[in-house]
């Protein structure tokens, strides 16, 4: 290339340190525009990055570039180059700035000039640093393009440098896209293969595909020619101004590489490659992805082509052949999905799948039961979404994720072997069964009976309230009960009929049924409101009726005067129970209580103002004295009497003194 060898001099200087004779070739292959070109203000091309290549004695370069109408010259591009070294960074005719430091076979880009009339050697423009044209495989627009006298080089539209070239276009000469080993001494070198595509040019500012390009294999100016240049140059299927330069193609120079043909134009709203301009009358194959993801649970499935112009297709084929007769257009159809994720822990959830945007998903599980253990079930409670129902549907319009909810439930099971039992069935984890019996009591005859135990040896209640956190079974279980009929006298032999007793089964009554086999132990009686101890054992062996003496007895008191005639005393009294009351002797004096529980009581007797405690038990009677108003007068006479003797006495002696 014309100037480039000039930058890689520096390059061959440090080969010639090597000890390596020095180089004399540039070996170039590429495309050369036709006339039809020439005119123009300016180049571009999208040239592909490939490395690692050998760069065994020199370095490899991409590149466009043009003569202008003055004679002076411009291309832009990129280097890979063969020699760790340190670079200008910078160059014009006036010198260089700054430096920049490059590696061994990693890709940079460059542009460079040679002003009309000026110095043939010499580097003058700009590179780039390390790696800036990566990665391997990439694609990269490179152009230069005139305002004026003054020429830009851009690489994807930015601005690498610019200079005044004294003209604005490139008067008859055309534009090139070349491969080139350059500065090397040998041929030995493997060029992988690298593709140019979209040569064009730009007149008035607008850029136009060069429409017809010729192939050129030679050597650049100032090159040895002893050596072949092995690197060839071939077109890349049938594709109009998109082709490939390196080792292993055709090597011919001078054929036509493409002429304008028709150009497939593919109108899709997702990216969908092999729109560009083909030969006419070639055949070209268009394809499409079945489906392209949108993200999560979303994606655009291909439904069909729509053609336009002739040979164009359209049916529903993803992979097709269009017949390039003319300009075609190959509309990619696509309608939108969404998933709809159907789940459930326990059985099969049915309606998974991806569903057209605004159709309806069905979805549902087949058994709304499942069981899950012995007596555990879980039981279909309703979709995640709220639908209540095993089989629902729904309009999708974006992705669902749909999931079946469930309870756990137990089996609550009751039994008896009488009558029945109520509250069997399945229950909410966490709720309350209520369990309950018919007849907790069966009778066998008038004094035999069959009574409830308990639930399980768990529950004494025949009916319960019992929170099911797992399964339950619960069976009734009974004993045989005698009928024990207790009849109570006082300790006089008379008859009374008493509230109940405090026994070893617990408060009864006095016609309790007991276990057959226990015995049955009696602690205290209650009646009128007192437990009595009491201390009386059974063995209940058959139906019995017991006789059975308690300490209830009357209490008796009696108030007298000191001279042992009736007074109407009043007594307050407290009572085994707790109790207090007030009554009246009378005036015969006399107070029975009947049947008093331990014939216990105390308090006091009042009469006249005189005062006298009260303590009876056991049934003993109790007579209280007090004094009379007469009997008190007697003895306020008597007293006074005394007085007055004493007094009378004490004076005789004072008398008898003197």
């Amino acid at each position: 290339m014309k100037g480039f060898e000039l930058l890689l001099a520096g390059i061959a200087v440090i080969v010639l340190a090597a000890g390596m004779p020095n180089a004399q070739y540039w070996f170039q292959s590429g495309a050369i525009g036709s006339q039809n070109a020439s005119f123009n203000n300016g180049v571009s091309a999208l040239i592909q990055t490939v490395y690692p290549q050998s760069d065994i004695n020199g370095s490899f370069g991409f590149w466009i570039g043009e003569t202008l109408s003055n004679g002076a010259f411009a291309q832009v591009g990129y280097e890979v180059p063969n020699a760790t070294a340190t670079y200008p960074e910078s160059c014009n005719t006036s010198g260089c700035t700054g430096n920049v430091t490059l590696y061994a076979g990693i890709p940079t880009w460059f542009w460079e000039y040679f002003p009309a009339g000026g110095p043939s050697s010499g580097f003058y423009g700009g590179v780039g640093q390390n790696d800036s044209v990566g990665p391997d495989g990439s694609f990269n627009r490179f152009s230069f393009e005139s305002f004026g006298d003054t020429w830009y080089f851009y690489m994807n539209g930015k601005v690498l440098g610019s200079v005044d070239l004294g003209t604005s276009n490139s008067g008859a000469f055309t534009p090139t896209a070349f491969a080139e080993y350059a500065d090397t001494y040998d041929n030995s070198a493997y060029m992988k293969p690298v593709i140019f595509s979209n040569l064009s040019i730009y007149k008035n500012g607008v850029l136009q595909p060069v429409p017809e390009a010729h192939t050129y294999v030679g050597y650049g100016k100032g090159s040895d020619t002893a050596l072949p240049n092995p690197y060839g140059v071939e077109e890349i299927g049938n594709r109009v101004n998109y082709f490939e330069v390196g080792s292993g193609l055709p090597r011919y120079n001078g054929t036509v590489l493409w002429r304008e043909g028709f150009y497939l134009h593919i109108d899709s709203q997702y990216n969908i490659s092999g729109a560009g301009e083909y030969m006419s009358a070639s055949s070209v194959r268009i394809s499409a992805p079945k489906n392209i993801s949108l993200g999560v649970g979303k994606r655009a499935l291909f439904e069909g082509w729509r053609g336009y112009g002739l040979g164009s297709y359209t049916g529903s084929s993803a992979n097709a052949t269009v017949y390039m007769a003319g300009n075609i257009t190959e509309q990619a159809e696509w309608k939108t999905q969404y998933y709809v994720n159907v789940t459930t822990p326990y059985g099969k959830a049915y309606g998974s799948g991806w569903y057209d945007n605004g159709s309806v998903a069905t979805f549902s599980i087949p058994d709304p039961t499942v069981t899950i253990g012995y007596g555990a079930r879980a039981n279909f409670s309703g979709w995640s979404n709220g639908a209540p129902s095993a089989a629902s549907s729904v309009v999708v319009s974006h992705s669902l994720n749909l999931s079946a909810r469930w309870k756990t439930q137990y089996l609550v099971s009751a039994n008896t072997p009488y009558g029945k039992a109520y509250g069997s069935g399945w229950y909410d984890n966490g709720s309350v069964a209520h369990v309950y019996l018919s007849e907790p009591y069966i009778p066998v005859n008038y004094s035999t009976r069959i009574e409830f135990v308990s639930w399980s040896g768990v529950y004494a209640n025949s009916s319960i309230n019992v929170t099911v956190d797992k399964p339950l079974a619960l069976n009734a279980e009974y004993s045989k009960q005698y009928l024990v009929d207790i009849s109570t006298f006082n300790s006089y032999d008379m008859g009374i009929n008493i509230t109940g007793f405090n026994s070893s089964f617990g408060p009864i009554n006095t016609t309790p049924y007991i276990d057959a086999g226990s015995t049955l132990q009696l602690y205290s009686a209650y009646y009128k409101g007192a437990y009595m101890p009491v201390n009386y054992s059974y063995s209940i062996t058959a139906p019995m009726s017991i006789n059975m003496t308690l300490p209830v007895y009357d209490v008796i008191i009696r108030t007298a005067s000191l001279l042992d005639t009736p007074v109407n005393a009043t007594v307050s009294l407290t009572f085994y129970n707790g109790t207090n009351l007030n009554f009246s002797t009378g005036v015969d004096g006399s107070l029975t209580l009947s049947n008093v529980p331990l014939g216990y009581a105390y308090g006091y007797a009042k009469y006249l103002g005189f005062m006298s405690p009260v303590y009876v038990s056991g049934g003993k009677a109790t007579t209280l004295f007090f004094m009379t108003r007469l009997f008190a007068a007697v003895v306020a006479a008597v007293i006074i009497a005394i007085v007055v003797l004493v007094v009378r006495l004490r004076k005789g002696n004072n008398s008898h003194k003197r």
